[in-house]
């Protein structure tokens, strides 16, 4: 005898709404450039795109991740369209997401 789900108990999802600005759709994903030569552990170069203002997505890059002792970045040296810093995992998966991240590049010593 074959049972079949009687029709209110047929799976209908529902999309699911996503209100924490720390978690990016996994659609865009940077490739990380590797440094030539002896690479700094966690140290990163990031890259935005030529449309991308650095005034606010550094607000917003900020506010996620603001500074801490669980988060050290270390942003050095902000350009006008790029910035470099140490980043953990949790950040570097944020910038890598982020739509107005065009590269980001590995530092290296020397």
């Amino acid at each position: 005898m074959v049972q079949t789900k009687p029709p209110s108990a047929t799976f209908n999802p529902q999309p699911i709404h996503n209100t924490n600005m720390t978690e990016q759709p996994e659609t865009h994903l940077v490739e990380i450039g590797h440094a030539k030569g002896e690479r700094v552990e966690s140290s990163y170069t990031v890259q935005l795109k030529d449309n991308a203002n650095m005034s606010v997505f550094m607000q917003r890059f900020l506010k996620a991740y603001p500074p801490s002792l669980d988060n050290p970045i270390a942003i050095k040296w902000p350009s006008a369209t790029g910035f470099s810093g140490t980043f953990g995992d949790e950040t570097l998966h944020f910038l890598r997401s982020a739509p107005e991240v065009g590269e980001i590049y590995e530092n290296s010593r020397g």
